[in-house]
């Protein structure tokens, strides 16, 4: 131990043993009485009792005082760190991490610093020393399928600290034999059972049929299928989909249910850098590689482009809470580009945010918008937004968010703007500017499910109470005031021909401009197909009169019987009107299932069409 002494402007430097030898750096300057030197490496040499002469230092601080050293600063190395790095370990089996370290002065302390990955802080233990060799263990119960993380700092007696590595940490990659899918598949439809599903785990055999046949069976379309979406928006099914690699996700839909999805043999991955994984034009479907909840705020796009992230439980919605292991997600690019995962969950290593908006929650005073929400049987849409932001604009901005893609039987509601000329064409939120005095939303309704399609639009209570609300069916020339019924049902098939129509919200100026163009009046008489029907339990019957007049509407059975008298005898103004029946007889009783007979009479006009009641 080196002891430093100053006394009636002499320097004494004392030793423990008889004869000091000491090298060391300088890069500062000498004092005016020390003259100048060159930085660089010397040597001082001290005899215990004896004072060190001033001149036999060649480079360095210091400075004369009748001869001798008054001052002198002696910049001893960090200790030096030796280590060969654990790249694999197997999962649940202790860590022993060695390292050789030595410094010049002694060390002071060795501290191992660990963590599972994902984990915001580390955890420590002083390491044991053996002559210079140290070392340390990390628990059997930190090595699991989340990867391990690691790194050392070397202390000496003055203080001085090494860290290796000497930026970041050290990734261990952990053997895992089996990870099994906490939540089970849901059984079910084709309207309402498809997921998305990925393996948080580099499995060593990735073909599907090894990871999912162990568990699902043998492929069998009846009862389990896999669907991968491609570059060019199609699906390709399995057998001929890609590996079930770390950062893909597939559709997956089991007949049974309570099925756990299982990974068998693998690696996890490195948490010591980036994971990137390719987005291409349009959406992708992802995975979060990692066995643990990942924080959006850790994911951004090479390009710094923003992210719109989607998940699907029956239904599209806006992912904002972190990314969970096993599920898939969709997520939307402009452009080919690369979503970088940062796995480092430590205090402020979080990116800028780019996530886009996420309008499915309308919670700002500066924002407003209509919920549009479509069901048909079990299939759902509930992720649509006509939405107000002020920094929208009437063009495509950053609030416009794109459709996302639909699987098997299913119902979708989409706003069209192929004028755009953005990558995507159809959109599920549509974001304007503040209204003056009103804005009208063009949307459609596509199904496969050849059912019913019900439309309910909520938040209603978000929109100005000085703006009247109306939906507009320019099929039917029908006007409903969402108001009062905030529902609306479609009874036609829209797989082919998707049904079309106009939300309209403002004041009543505006509306009663915008309504004028459909108020016309029918060219001739018209009778149209009750909707829905089938029905149950109740359905609409329209029709169309080219001018004013008495009219009847009766339902009768197939045998010629009178059901009820809708309208007798009542006057009708030209236009389009319509009318509901209840399915209940003149003596207010339920009818039975069955084929039924509705006509008209106008005039000399007859009209007569089926209708079928299903209980």
């Amino acid at each position: 131990m080196l002891k430093i002494i100053k006394a009636c402007g002499v320097l004494f430097l004392f030793f423990h043993v008889q004869l000091y030898t000491q090298n060391f750096e300088h890069t500062g300057v000498f004092s005016s009485g020390g003259g100048t030197a060159e930085s660089g490496t010397y040597t001082i040499t001290g005899v215990l009792g004896e004072p060190i002469q001033g001149n036999t230092a060649e480079a360095g601080p210091y400075s004369h005082t009748g001869g001798f050293i008054a001052t002198l600063d002696i910049d001893i190395e960090a200790p030096q760190i030796v280590h060969e790095e654990i790249s694999v370990i197997s999962e649940d089996q202790a860590v022993n991490v060695e390292a050789e370290i030595t410094d010049a002065t002694g060390v002071e302390s060795a501290v191992l610093y660990y963590r599972q990955g994902g984990e915001p802080g580390f955890e420590s233990e002083t390491m044991t020393v053996d002559g210079n060799l140290y070392a340390g263990t990390i628990p059997e119960a930190e090595v699991t399928s989340r990867g391990l993380e690691y790194f050392i700092i070397a202390t000496d007696l003055a203080g001085r600290e090494s860290r290796i590595p000497e930026e970041g940490i050290i990734g261990v990659r952990v053997e895992v034999e089996n990870i099994v899918k906490p939540n089970a598949q849901p059984g079910g439809s084709e309207q309402n059972a498809y997921r998305l599903i990925s393996l948080p785990l580099d499995v060593h055999n990735q073909n599907a049929s090894s990871v999912l046949e162990p568990v699902l069976g043998t492929y069998n379309p009846s009862q389990w299928r896999l669907f991968e979406l491609g570059p060019d928006q199609s699906y390709t099914e399995f057998p001929n989909t890609s590996p079930m690699s770390p950062g893909n996700a597939f559709w997956l839909i089991v007949r049974e249910s309570g099925i756990h999805i299982e990974t068998g043999e693998g690696l996890s991955n490195l948490t010591d850098s980036n994971f990137n994984i390719p987005l291409q034009e349009g959406w992708t479907l992802i995975g979060n590689p990692f066995n643990f909840s990942f924080s959006l705020d850790n994911i951004e796009t090479s390009d710094g482009q923003p992210l719109d992230i989607r998940s699907f439980t029956g239904s599209w919605s806006t992912q904002t809470s972190p990314l969970q292991p096993f599920t898939g997600y969709a997520v939307f690019s402009e452009t080919e580009t690369e979503m970088i995962f940062d796995p480092d969950h430590s205090p402020g290593a979080a990116k800028p945010v780019q996530k886009m908006v996420a309008s499915s929650i309308i919670d700002e005073e500066s924002m407003w918008g209509i919920q549009i929400i479509a069901e048909s049987g079990d299939a759902r849409d509930h992720d649509n937004y006509a939405l107000v932001h002020p920094e929208a604009s009437e063009e495509w901005d950053i609030y416009d968010r794109p459709n996302p893609p639909v699987i098997g039987e299913y119902v979708m509601v989409y706003f069209p703007h192929p004028e755009w000329e953005k990558t995507a064409t159809t959109y599920s939120t549509d974001a304007r500017p503040h209204l003056i005095d009103g804005e009208r939303w063009e949307f459609k309704v596509k199904s496969n499910t050849n059912e019913e399609v019900s439309v309910l639009f909520d938040k209603l209570e978000t929109v100005p109470p000085e703006f009247s609300v109306q939906l507009l069916d320019p099929s039917r020339n029908s006007v409903l005031d969402l108001r009062i019924d905030n529902s609306y049902r479609i009874a036609d098939k829209t797989d082919e021909h998707p049904h079309r129509l106009v939300l309209l919200v403002g004041d009543d100026a505006y509306i009663e401009e915008h309504l004028a163009e459909y108020k016309k009046v029918p060219e001739e008489f018209s009778l149209a197909q009750n909707y829905p029907n089938p029905f149950n339990p109740s359905t609409t019957i329209q029709f169309g009169l080219p001018r004013a007049e008495r009219l009847s509407l009766v339902v009768y059975d197939l045998l010629g019987r009178e059901v009820i008298t809708l309208i007798d005898g009542e006057q009708y103004e030209a236009g389009y009107h319509s009318i509901e029946w209840d399915g209940r007889n003149r003596l207010g009783n339920e009818i039975s299932s069955g084929t039924y007979i509705y006509q008209i009479r106008a005039g000399e006009h007859v009209r007569t069409k089926r209708m079928i009641y299903l209980k």
